[in-house]
């Protein structure tokens, strides 16, 4: 039985959900180059507003948005009240939200209703006069990026494994994805860290990740050389998941250009925005040539079918699909047949 054409298809006309088409703002009701999302048990959607410095959560079917980390104003900092340019989220069983903070080089936690986050993976100022000291000493600079696992460069990506208690990151300046034991801010390499490059122990710009604990695998948008790889977590290399294997872009339906998140179904199967195809693409698990299941390749545009530049893309419990469209500002839900 073909799964896409028999079990799950989708309307490829999309209903706004979150943000104003076309329309950038820091009022409630409005988004300013989304990146982002994640769903909880309850169907509420967390949406990381990049140039707002947000993240903005929604409830079911609510018109307008609630900020749940940072400045509701858009007003970036370093402090622990603050983001810079958050860029992915994910949430636990309790909606306690996790945020990379990619400009202060860090993941905030903020518990569910804080009004502050707290810094579990990067270096920031919050330390004591003695541990600035000590750092300094050694040659690690707060708030700056840095290749220690006490540091992160690029701070993208994010996926939880909640049964281990395990946070995985897309360190993109470092070219790694590095897990942190929750509570704990010394990371380990799990895939990547040995520099920039296409060979199969590589990463190149990691953006979005998923952690499948059936494989125990991090799915990886590898972004600049336009493939996502799965990397069996701790092992020495990757396996090619989508796109081509020598990093070529295309707009084929083997190719992609420029992917910057992935994410699984309960069925193992694989789905990707392809960010400058301005599309979804759906693989069967193991296969290597991809459907278009929402945009229409290589044309971008504003009305409800189109996307342009899609970021990330979560499922709700009904396997709805929501994609983030960078430059529309808008969150679109494309409802599941």
């Amino acid at each position: 039985m073909n799964f896409l054409d028999s079990d799950l298809r989708w309307n490829k006309i999309g209903t706004t959900v979150a943000g104003v088409t076309g329309q950038r703002g820091n009022t409630s009701d409005k988004l300013r180059t989304p990146g982002g999302l994640c769903i909880d048990w309850s169907n509420t959607l967390y949406i990381a507003d990049i140039a707002n410095n947000r993240v903005q959560k929604y409830a079911r079917d609510a018109l307008f948005g609630e900020t749940v980390a940072g400045d509701p104003t858009g007003i970036s900092g370093s402090a622990s009240n603050l983001l810079n340019q958050p860029f992915s989220v994910d949430v636990d069983l309790d909606s306690n939200l996790y945020v990379t903070d990619s400009l202060n080089y860090r993941v905030q936690l903020w518990n569910r209703g804080a009004s502050n986050g707290i810094t579990v993976a990067g270096i920031t100022g919050l330390l004591s006069f003695i541990e600035v000291f000590l750092l300094y000493k050694i040659g690690v600079l707060l708030g700056s990026p840095g290749s220690t696992l006490h540091q992160l460069t690029g701070a993208y990506g994010i996926s939880l494994d909640l049964a281990n208690n395990v946070m995985y990151v897309g360190d993109s300046g470092e070219h790694r994805v590095t897990s942190y034991r929750i509570g704990i801010t010394n990371g380990t390499i799990v895939a990547g860290g040995n520099g920039l490059g296409m060979n199969n122990n590589q990463l190149y710009h990691p953006y979005g990740i998923h952690f499948d604990e059936i494989s125990n695998s991090v799915f990886i948008a590898n972004h600049a050389i336009n493939n996502v790889v799965r990397w069996v977590v701790n092992a020495s290399s990757w396996t090619l998941a989508a796109g081509d294997l020598n990093g070529t872009s295309g707009n084929t339906s083997n190719r992609l250009n420029l992917p910057l998140d992935v994410t699984l179904d309960p069925m193992g199967n694989l789905y990707v925005p392809d960010h400058s195809n301005h599309r979804i693409q759906f693989f069967y698990d193991g296969e290597s040539n991809g459907t278009t299941i929402v945009g229409t390749t290589g044309i971008y545009g504003s009305n409800a079918s189109l996307l342009y530049y899609p970021v990330s893309i979560a499922f709700d419990s009904q396997l709805n699909l929501y994609v983030t469209e960078y430059y529309n500002h808008r969150v679109q839900k494309f409802r599941r047949y």
